[in-house]
């Protein structure tokens, strides 16, 4: 029996396999930007590098990606946060591109200006505080 045989056989007679439980490690940075990339890229569409700043003595700006793998890298549920996070830039670059003739002007690139409001960890908080207002009113409307 070579290692591989072993290795699998213990793990197909493992309880948590047989309960559906994979416990996985957190991606790494380089990995999470892959996640990050790829998709976008097969979408033909990029994401704002680092800006360097225009006065003396500025801040430079990080791009896009860099800016989303900072909040995310080491964090318990990053991964679910950037896809939601993702999803919500390119539904904002997808209201940009189709209204009022902007998709002769668009890029094809995602800015910080797409971020969801309430940035990569708020936005989750924004969309349940929305969620929960539409369904109090619901409620009003349907008490009346």
């Amino acid at each position: 029996m070579t290692g591989w045989s072993r290795s699998l056989k213990s793990l197909t007679s493992s309880d948590d396999v047989r309960l559906g439980r994979f416990e996985l490690a957190p991606l790494g940075r380089d990995a999470l930007r892959e996640v990050i990339y790829r998709p976008a890229h097969a979408a033909d569409l990029d994401f704002a590098g680092p800006e360097v700043p225009t006065e003396p003595g500025g801040t430079p700006r990080a791009g896009v990606v860099d800016h989303l793998l900072d909040q995310v890298v080491g964090l318990a549920g990053g991964l679910p946060l950037l896809s939601f996070t993702l999803a919500g830039m390119f539904e904002k670059y997808r209201k940009e591109f189709y209204s009022d003739n902007a998709y002769e002007e668009a890029t094809g690139v995602l800015t910080l200006d797409h971020l969801p409001d309430g940035g990569i960890t708020g936005s989750i908080a924004v969309l349940a505080e929305e969620t929960c207002t539409e369904q109090r009113s619901a409620w009003r409307r349907s008490a009346c």
